[in-house]
């Protein structure tokens, strides 16, 4: 009796130890086979997909696969993956983690083939879409643990036939202590690894592994990008024509034997010769180089310190089919930009330096019949100090030329939120250059006219875009004109000084003193010479009856005219306060019939 009181229990736990045995020798490799069989195939877009031996020791936690085999639904005969062995150590912390930790993975024969057509490139954006989306709603970087990684005898080969590109990357062979984003995970005992051939060009990193640190220092000189980026299976919306890429960068490996593992990369990177085309294989940015000097970036907790950038001979060349559709665009931009830099797990960086020379911008409006094109040459920039921190504020110094004249600002720039508070001097600038902008605004043409302001910028952008400027501006031999060509005014020179521009939306603008003088130097129309300044003004904006009245007040009319308080407001400009005589009224109007909102 007392015997099978004691052979029940130990019955009972020889049972559970057989179904786990069982589960674990059979269940395990099965459920791996239905996976590869079902799973496989449709998260790598409906191939075929087979594999050889499946086993799983249910005591140490072993998993071996061998013969895997991913068929290519565009080329049946061709395998997009085969992988000769695979063995990963699995740790059972899997199960009180609810994420995948792996104490061991080596990989064995990898050969990956992928092929850029149109259904592969469109399986690849549709995958990269959901791993965005899925990216997004997570609040930081996934849970997994992988330690001791072992990737040896394998290859990648990328092909494009449509631009004629072939990319082999053989001989990988790569090793990692640690990878994790879990408080504790396994020990890492491998040193740092890789070396590869990029068609046929080595490359080669080396590291070290020292108690709970590793490193590895990876150089590369002058790797053709472009040929890489030509033959990938996906779909850019530029093309890459020309690209050189180096880098000299020291990876450490953080592994505490408690704590998250971390991965942080310091050193510099460059690239050089860079030619983009736009869709239509027009030129759309080109770049002499770009340098990077790296403090240090910490994958694992999201920061970047940048200490310098440093760019030279930038150009970019734009062109806006509407701008009603880049207005949209930009407003829908900035809605997702501020809403992504406000979500959780977004990246932290600071910027030591940033250095533009001998930039340039050309921007060829479609919107307007015929088509314009504004050109930005000369940009040079110099900014410090600028980071992620809300209220971080930073210094620069920028200039450039612009439709014949040189544009200059300097002061403080914060990121997040934007704000600027800076000087501004604009010198020789050609109105005529906007003149199509102009015509299709106003409805008139500023045919000749340069312009010289000076002032400072007040702009915050947080819930709302407000933008301040004040300051001084001179106009020098003006000539503006309606659709038809008439002279609607002529102006040897006139002044602003006082210029508070309160409001951009609505437009909201005050002068302290506008003085114009010779307003009427040359005139295209027959003036009677008793009509004097005033007739010639008033006969130049298309007020006949104002030009016989004229006649009266010729002996007092001065040829200089100085007007205080105007201000721009609803569309038009307004004085302030009640006009003195005729011909502050004259000015006014003849500034209304080129700049009013109205119709006229």
């Amino acid at each position: 009796m007392a015997g099978a009181k004691i052979l029940k229990p130990v019955a009972g736990v020889v049972i559970l130890v057989g179904l786990y045995a069982s589960a674990g020798y059979i269940g395990v490799p099965a459920g791996v086979r239905w996976a590869v069989s079902n799973i496989l195939p449709e998260a790598l877009g409906g191939r075929d997909a087979s594999v050889g031996d499946v086993s799983f020791n249910p005591w140490n936690w072993k998993l071996e696969v061998s013969d895997l085999a991913v068929k290519s639904a565009h080329a049946p005969d061709n395998n997009l993956l085969s992988l000769k062995h695979l063995s990963a150590d699995l740790s059972g912390s899997t199960l009180t983690e609810m994420a995948p930790v792996v104490e061991a993975l080596s990989v064995d024969g990898l050969v990956m083939h992928l092929t850029a057509n149109e259904a592969n490139n469109r399986e690849a954006a549709q995958a990269a879409g959901k791993a965005s989306s899925d990216s997004s709603n997570s609040s930081g970087l996934p849970a997994f643990s992988i330690a001791n990684v072992r990737v040896t005898n394998s290859s990648v080969r990328l092909t494009n036939a449509q631009n004629g590109a072939d990319v082999k990357i053989t001989d990988i062979d790569f090793a990692l202590p640690v990878l994790s984003t879990l408080p504790s995970s396994a020990r890492g005992t491998v040193d740092p690894k890789l070396s590869l051939k990029v068609n046929g060009t080595p490359i080669n990193a080396q590291g070290s592994l020292k108690g709970e640190a590793a490193s590895l220092a990876l150089k590369v000189d002058k790797l053709n990008v472009a040929e890489i980026l030509k033959a990938a299976p996906v779909t850019l919306p530029v093309t890459v024509e020309k690209a050189l890429a180096s880098c000299n960068l020291n990876v450490s490996f953080a592994l505490p034997k408690s704590g998250v593992s971390g991965i942080k990369v310091s050193g510099n990177a460059s690239v050089e010769n860079v030619d983009v085309r736009d869709a239509a294989k027009k030129p759309f940015v080109t770049l002499k180089s770009a340098a990077l000097d790296i403090k240090n970036v910490d994958l694992t907790a999201q920061k970047a310190d940048i200490t310098s950038v440093k760019i030279v001979q930038p150009a970019v060349k734009l062109a806006i089919a509407s701008q009603a559709k880049s207005t949209a665009a930009a407003k829908k931009t900035g809605a997702e930009t501020s809403s992504g830099s406000s979500g959780a797990g977004a990246w932290q960086w600071s910027l030591g330096s940033v250095h533009v020379s001998g930039g340039s911008l050309q921007v060829t409006d479609r919107s307007l019949k015929p088509a314009s094109t504004l050109s930005v040459t000369a940009i040079n920039l110099d900014a410090k100090g600028f980071s992620s921190a809300k209220g971080k504020t930073g210094t620069f110094s920028a200039s450039a030329n612009v439709a014949q004249g040189k544009l200059s600002s300097s002061g403080k720039l914060s990121i997040l939120p934007l704000a600027v508070d800076a000087t501004t001097k604009v010198s020789g600038l050609h109105f005529a250059t906007f003149n199509p902008w102009i015509k299709a605004l106003a409805g008139a043409q500023l045919t000749k006219g340069t312009a010289d302001v000076n002032g400072r910028i007040d702009l915050k952008s947080d819930k709302k875009l407000a933008l301040k400027w004040k300051g001084d501006l001179g106009v020098s031999n003006l000539e503006a004109k309606n659709t038809a060509g008439k002279t609607l005014m002529t102006w040897t020179q006139a002044t602003a000084t006082g210029v508070d521009v309160k409001s951009i939306d609505p437009v909201d603008i005050a002068l302290k003193n506008l003085t114009v003088k010779e307003p009427a130097k040359k005139t295209t129309q027959t003036v009677s010479k008793a009509a004097g300044l005033i007739g010639a003004i008033a006969a130049l904006t298309g007020h006949e009856n104002t030009a016989r009245r004229a006649e009266k007040t010729a002996k007092v009319v001065s040829s200089d005219i100085s007007i205080s308080n105007v201000a721009y407001r609803n569309g038009k400009f307004v004085l302030s306060q009640k006009s003195k005589n005729m011909l502050e009224d004259l000015v006014i109007d003849s500034l209304n019939s080129v700049f009013s909102s109205e119709k006229r």
